[in-house]
């Protein structure tokens, strides 16, 4: 494989997982955004803590590379999925 296909691999691998394992499926209203990380070992996302109370992250405002990738993969790869 070229060096351009193994790059093209490694980003449609991550944006797989992205979109497998990092949809907002935390509390009670799962919606279609997501989370703003995940732990790449049990696949888990960071918890904010305080006082009591925890939150699971999703601020698109910090996903704005993230959606740039989707697209430039489905672009590249011309499959919608992304």
């Amino acid at each position: 494989m070229n060096d351009a296909g193994s790059y093209i691999k490694a980003v449609t691998e991550y944006a797989d997982n992205v979109i497998a394992l990092g949809k907002d499926i935390y509390g009670e209203r799962h919606t279609p955004l997501f989370i703003d990380g995940l732990n790449v070992d049990t696949h888990e996302p960071p918890k904010w803590k305080k006082e009591g109370q925890e939150w699971i992250l999703s601020n698109q405002a910090s996903q704005q590379n993230l959606f740039r990738t989707l697209d430039g993969l489905s672009k590249l790869t011309k499959n919608p999925k992304y």
